[in-house]
């Protein structure tokens, strides 16, 4: 999702034209498509050896739904995320006043991620955040993220 971020950025700034937006944007959703298909085929084999060999272990998260805040300066994120976990702010309304990315307007969510689809270091806060915890502010090329993760599978 971050990658469609910077991709609509480009878009704004002229970078790129909106004819080249739309071609990468299909191209990304059709290798989606074909990679979402290789991982249920996976998963129902790993199911079915799982469920055969009798085993209880637990599956390693594979992927994320998260929602997150961006903001310019680490003090924003610091103070944003102390009215939140003050309660003093909702995460999703906090993310329609304050994020300068295109998902604040949906509250920040990002939707279901799976790992290398996201920077490396807002990836690595978000998949080691406990599910319905907010994490502390995480600095990467588009400024300080407050990462809340919503689900994990």
């Amino acid at each position: 999702m971050v990658y469609y971020v910077l991709l609509y950025l480009k878009l704004e700034k002229g970078e790129i034209s909106m004819k080249k937006f739309w071609f990468i944007i299909a191209l990304a959703l059709v290798i989606s498509a074909a990679s979402y298909g290789m991982k249920t085929i996976a998963s129902q084999s790993d199911v079915s050896s799982t469920s055969s060999a009798g085993s209880s272990t637990l599956a390693p998260v594979k992927e994320v739904r998260a929602a997150h805040i961006l903001v310019d300066k680490e003090v924003d994120a610091i103070h944003i995320r102390k009215d939140i976990v003050d309660g003093k702010k909702d995460f999703y309304q906090a993310a329609r006043e304050y994020s300068k990315c295109p998902s604040g307007r949906n509250g920040g969510d990002l939707g279901w991620f799976g790992k290398g689809m996201m920077v490396q270091e807002f990836e690595k806060v978000a998949f080691s955040t406990p599910e319905g915890q907010i994490s502390q502010p995480v600095k990467t090329q588009f400024g300080w993220h407050i990462i809340k993760v919503i689900g994990r599978r």
